[in-house]
């Protein structure tokens, strides 16, 4: 024993394996998918804005533009742009997401798993929309 290896991972294998026989892989993937599909129109219809790719081109992650009033002058945001938004999420509401740029504009990378749900979302969509207010 060198008192530096974590074996939780090897030791939660069994558990591991009850979960997904409970649940069913496909079961899981269905929810997942429906629930970002959900997010995604929420999302787009609270803010006005879309996605950046269609639906059948993901399977449990989608970029859905932010709304235009966080970063008011269209196809300019940067790199910069999109930390300080995230890290604003983060420590201001203790929201996690992944916010990125492209072609100048600011994208939030939500995801979707069996832990995840309609609130989170909604969380989600209300707080970006108080920072468009500020």
């Amino acid at each position: 024993w060198d008192g530096a290896r974590d074996y939780c991972a090897v030791l939660a294998v069994t558990q591991c394996l009850d979960f997904w026989q409970a649940v069913g892989v496909d079961t899981a993937l269905g929810y997942s998918r429906r629930l970002l599909q959900w997010a995604t129109d929420m999302l787009s219809t609270r803010w006005g804005t879309g996605p950046l790719h269609p639906p059948e081109l993901t399977a449990c992650m989608m970029l859905v533009r932010c709304p235009a009033a966080v970063h008011p002058v269209r196809g300019s945001a940067t790199a910069a742009d999109a930390k300080e938004l995230q890290d604003c999420l983060h420590h201001r509401f203790s929201v996690e997401v992944p916010v990125k740029v492209i072609n100048g504009q600011l994208y939030v990378r939500i995801s979707s798993w069996v832990y995840n749900c309609e609130a989170d979302y909604e969380r989600l969509a209300e707080v970006m929309l108080e920072l468009c207010v500020v």
